[in-house]
């Protein structure tokens, strides 16, 4: 028996599902409703998916400052269910011919940004950097380093200008 104001059941449709995704502010204006999104889950590796986005939250999360996201995706193999843990990968910028460095080359002080090049004597030199974008493994120079110097990428101990490398591989 139900009692007046408590549900008897809940419909649920499958076929197609939402994706609810928490954007930081700073990148939200730069999210658009038709925008694909590329999700994968845990419960289903090696496999990818596209959604799409069908709404964006015009406020954010007071405590989080971010901003709830949902895209929605086809579920016509019936693989997904209600609850399960989603990744979400969407595109905010894109930059083409560009010098990128991975994030482990990059060295930062009071001076500003800069990477360790090996030069043809396989010495270390300090180059000031000005950075462009960035994602999880590479940063974008936009100025300080040409395409093909070497930087330094890990070293188990600080390098200093001057000091004589050993350089394996790594180009910019």
């Amino acid at each position: 028996m139900a009692g007046a104001g408590q549900p008897i059941l809940a419909v649920q449709f499958f076929r197609q599902v939402w994706v609810s995704i928490s954007v930081p502010d700073e990148v939200s204006a730069r999210i658009h409703l038709g925008q694909d999104a590329t999700v994968w889950f845990d419960a289903l590796p090696g496999r990818t998916f596209t959604a799409s986005v069908v709404q964006i939250n015009p406020s954010a999360d007071p405590q989080a400052r971010q901003f709830t996201v949902r895209a929605i995706m086809s579920n016509a193999e019936d693989l997904f269910r209600p609850g399960m843990f989603a990744h979400v990968s969407l595109v905010t910028e894109k930059a083409s011919q560009v010098v990128a460095v991975p994030r482990e080359a990059m060295q930062h002080d009071q001076a500003g940004d800069y990477v360790m090049l090996v030069d043809d004597q396989s010495r270390a030199q300090r180059r000031p950097v000005t950075l462009g974008l960035s994602d999880a493994e590479f940063v974008a120079v936009t100025q300080g380093l040409e395409a093909g110097e070497r930087v330094v990428t890990m070293s188990s101990l600080p390098i200093k200008e001057g000091q004589t490398v050993k350089a394996d591989a790594g180009e910019a």
